[in-house]
């Protein structure tokens, strides 16, 4: 099985561990808070508070169902192309994938609501500034977003995401594994028949990509200088 296969498959498996609290947590507080005013967790600072929120996020933009369906599935598709294209690597793997894991499992909880009741089941209030009232799937959806943004402004450079419009780092990477592959045999003595070390040894080589010469070009460069040298004894 193709690796990015293998690792889209576990990326939906961690979300699918993140939504199921989410979901839990709604069903409980349909069952124990719906015709409770609020239950205090910590006096004048948190409750727990049952609202049916027919909007987006944090209850803004009540109402608007069909404009939530389709802005949360581009989400949703945005996401899974990003982990998709997302090359393995410390700098670029983890960091994104959390993020992703967090607004993916917190998109889908709350879409999960919306499809099944026309209505997202909040619980959560927060009363020393009056913050809307927010569940478990928000939570996620906010967290990912701040860690999105703090990525953006001081870990990512803008070239960091050029693997999404041409996969170019991703390309870089591989030609890099290969050449490691070609030192690897060159100091045991042994080759892979299956890799074509010309071609590699001239995509991996960076005098010959930079003025454009190959393998071949190199090797009709050799004979021409044979001939030359050549030349002057046949004179004599």
């Amino acid at each position: 099985m193709d690796s990015r296969i293998k690792r889209m498959i576990l990326f939906l498996i961690v979300a699918v561990c993140l939504i199921v609290p989410d979901q839990i947590t709604k069903q409980m507080a349909v069952e124990y808070l719906k015709d409770v005013h609020r239950v205090p967790i910590i006096k004048n600072v948190l409750y727990f508070l049952y609202v049916e929120n027919q909007g987006a996020a944090f209850g803004v933009f009540q109402g608007a169902q069909y404009m939530f369906y389709f802005i949360t599935i581009v989400v949703l598709i945005g996401i899974l192309y990003v982990v998709y294209k997302t090359p393995v690597g410390d700098k670029y793997f983890y960091p994104i994938i959390f993020v992703a894991e967090l607004v993916f499992a917190g998109a889908i909880g709350n879409f999960i609501d919306r499809v099944s009741q026309k209505y997202v089941v909040d619980f959560i209030y927060f009363s020393p500034i009056d913050f809307p009232v927010f569940n478990v799937a928000d939570i996620y959806v906010t967290c990912g977003c701040v860690i999105m943004v703090f990525l953006f402004l001081f870990y990512y450079k803008d070239e960091d995401f050029a693997f999404l419009r041409n996969g170019k780092k991703s390309t870089i990477k591989e030609a890099e594994n290969q050449n490691a592959d070609i030192k690897s045999a060159d100091s045991t003595g042994m080759r892979d028949p299956k890799i074509d070390y010309n071609e590699a040894d001239a995509e991996t080589d960076p005098v010959n990509a930079d003025v454009g010469i190959g393998a071949d070009k190199s090797q009709d460069y050799r004979e021409v200088v044979t001939e030359s040298v050549d030349t002057p004894e046949e004179d004599k």
